[in-house]
């Protein structure tokens, strides 16, 4: 009986697998770094409070662009590197567990910000509060990215 045939399957399955964790891993490392590179970005550009809550906000969205990617592909790495979708489902809880605290808790840190020139001009939202999502989310990215060490 010839094992070769076999063998060389089984090399060419091992093979895909490997390169597809690497993508994933790579995806999550990219999304990781990017973040990182401008965490201290702080609009000090910016001229008037207009232009820093925008330039903030701009900032809140490209956190949560890399957030998402760093996310999925962590996921996606989990689901890889398991013999089922379990560990991802248990992801996914603990990010809608997350998702509740990271707006429960800048909601609390607003109230602190109730009055004054800090909040976004005719509206009840404060910077504050874009700088808290802000800081939280790349706090979670972090945090995952310690968490899950071997898997990425």
């Amino acid at each position: 009986m010839n094992t070769r045939v076999p063998m060389a399957i089984c090399l060419c399955l091992l093979a895909l697998t490997c390169a597809a964790q690497n993508k994933s891993q790579r995806e999550a490392d990219e999304a990781y770094e990017a973040e990182m590179a401008h965490q201290n970005e702080a609009c000090g550009d910016a001229i008037d409070l207009a232009g820093r809550n925008e330039c903030l906000n701009d900032i809140r969205d490209e956190t949560y662009k890399n957030y998402t990617k760093f996310f999925n592909a962590l996921r996606e790495a989990l689901i890889e590197a398991s013999p089922n979708d379990a560990n991802a489902l248990s992801l996914d809880a603990t990010e809608r567990a997350w998702e509740k605290y990271r707006v429960t808790a800048c909601d609390a840190m607003v109230r602190v910000y109730d009055m004054g020139t800090i909040k976004h001009p005719g509206t009840s939202a404060p910077n504050a509060q874009t700088r808290c999502l802000i800081q939280l989310t790349r706090s979670r990215m972090r945090d995952l990215k310690l968490l899950y060490e071997p898997t990425l």
